[in-house]
């Protein structure tokens, strides 16, 4: 309602409009009508370079991810570009965009004409995304320069020199040029205490790079302890801190994935206990938390109570904590009990607003292998592998060269090809139905996108020995050989 006195005051500030679609989308969960907001502020204001950035980025965040949807969000991009060439936002975000897509060179292109356009100070966070970039490819020291230049150009006092001093930091610690790195760590969480990533950063780089577990939990006691300290009032927790999405879930999650690859399961379950304390309503926190009760050997009661509040904190917008919830039941041979939570998701889970569900193609797929796997009438595991291909992220080509594009749910091609794997083993061992299996083994090579999977072939091969074919079946286990030995691994 404040917004809407402020767009009835000030109609022509479109820092309102934009306000209101971002409130939209993620506060009131409608990504449609937040693109409405946006594209009525465009008839009234085409110029507008920061509408047009918006509608680019909620394209990103809520297109189909077809060739449609990414061709849309390029050419918003474009749009805000013309507008205005020295704005910094599109070329930042359309650069890491491209970059998350598998296509780290062309958004890096994109990243350094905006420096060349953007000027000085104000370029800072594409030196930050250029250095992290750069640091992907493995180019160490052109993004020890992007971050570099980065914090030259901004002032002692600016919340970007955490980000850039930890992104600098990083790359010398890939280096292994271990105090160097300390310091800039230090430098960027300085006088920015709340940089989560900056804290991630730090703990991580001691315990990969210079592999000193001790280090990384200090690290990390320290970051949570600063947090947690900050966050507290007479009573607890302020109900602020209690959200989902914050960065700082990442720390807990990181200290306690440490703790379980050093085998203290205990430890880990205690900063599980912590997390879900400042971020109660955070499912996946809550997953993780039961996943590691039971390999702690806890009561099943207790681990499945840990799964209930799971399912309850994600409500209907995601299939997956129900999908990890039944495949527990599996692992403890509960077929029956692994169908009923299975129904309950499907059930549960809605569509958005855009038509997309969220998490109902890698739910069905375990509902089809628990069916097979439980002997269960072959019909019903066969639909509900077409269930899960239905509802798998849309199919998007990849450009002239290049991996797959990345859409919705990961990779569309790689999650379909999964998906299709599976069905060629359930006709090929579960309806012995050989021809069948060979249809579904080679769409799931062609879906691939990239050459296919060493999996997918040398179940290929398996077919064509069933059908009497040696010479296919040559075919398919030398390039099965061929994938793996340039280190092609499956999918999930």
């Amino acid at each position: 309602s404040v917004l809407r006195r402020l767009r009835r005051l000030r109609p022509s500030d479109t820092r309102v409009l934009r306000r209101m679609a971002r409130l939209t989308s993620n506060s009131l969960g409608s990504p449609s009508a937040a693109a409405r907001i946006l594209r009525a502020g465009l008839r009234s204001h085409p110029h507008d370079p920061y509408l047009w950035h918006g509608l680019a980025v909620h394209e990103t965040q809520h297109g189909a991810g077809d060739d449609a949807s990414v061709s849309l969000a390029r050419r918003y991009f474009r749009r805000a570009i013309a507008c205005r060439a020295d704005l910094p936002h599109p070329y930042h975000a359309w650069g890491l965009w491209e970059s998350r897509r598998g296509r780290p060179e062309m958004g890096l292109a994109i990243l350094r004409r905006g420096l060349e356009q953007v000027p000085g100070r104000e370029g800072h966070r594409l030196c930050h995304a250029c250095g992290t970039v750069e640091a992907r490819l493995g180019m160490w020291a052109r993004a020890e320069r992007s971050y570099r230049r980065g914090i030259a150009g901004v002032p002692a006092w600016h919340r970007a020199r955490s980000f850039l001093c930890t992104g600098l930091g990083a790359v010398y610690a890939k280096s292994r040029r271990r105090e160097r790195a300390r310091k800039y760590f230090r430098e960027g969480l300085r006088d920015n205490q709340r940089h989560a990533q900056g804290w991630a950063a730090w703990a991580l780089a001691e315990e990969r790079e210079f592999k000193d577990v001790e280090a990384a939990r200090k690290v990390y006691a320290e970051a949570v302890g600063r947090y947690e300290a900050s966050c507290r009032n007479g009573r607890g927790l302020r109900a602020s801190a209690r959200n989902s999405g914050n960065k700082w879930v990442t720390v807990y999650r990181h200290w306690a994935n440490l703790e379980k690859k050093e085998g203290d399961f205990k430890a880990a379950s205690d900063i599980y206990a912590r997390g879900v304390e400042a971020f109660d309503n955070d499912w996946k926190l809550w997953v993780d938390w039961a996943k590691t009760l039971y390999d702690d050997g806890e009561a099943i009661d207790l681990v499945e109570l840990t799964f209930e509040e799971a399912l309850t904190r994600a409500g209907t917008s995601t299939a997956d904590p129900y999908r990890t919830y039944a495949e527990y039941q599996m692992d403890l041979g509960r077929p029956y009990r692994a169908r009923a939570i299975f129904q309950h998701g499907a059930a549960t889970v809605s569509d958005s607003d855009d038509g997309r569900p969220r998490g109902l193609a890698p739910l069905f797929h375990s509902w089809a292998v628990c069916e097979w796997s439980a002997g269960g009438p072959p019909d019903r595991a066969a639909r509900l592998f077409d269930l899960a291909l239905q509802h798998a992220p849309a199919r998007s080509s990849p450009d002239a060269a290049g991996p797959p594009v990345r859409a919705g749910e990961g990779d569309a091609r790689l999650v379909r090809s999964w998906i299709l794997l599976s069905r060629a083993r359930f006709e090929l061992f579960g309806r012995e139905n050989a021809r069948l299996a060979g249809h579904y083994a080679s769409m799931a090579v062609v879906e691939h996108g990239g050459g296919g999977t060493p999996e997918a072939w040398t179940l290929w091969g398996d077919v064509a020995c069933r059908l009497r074919d040696p010479g296919h079946a040559r075919t398919c286990f030398e390039r099965a050989i061929e994938l793996r030995s340039r280190g092609r691994g499956k999918k999930g």
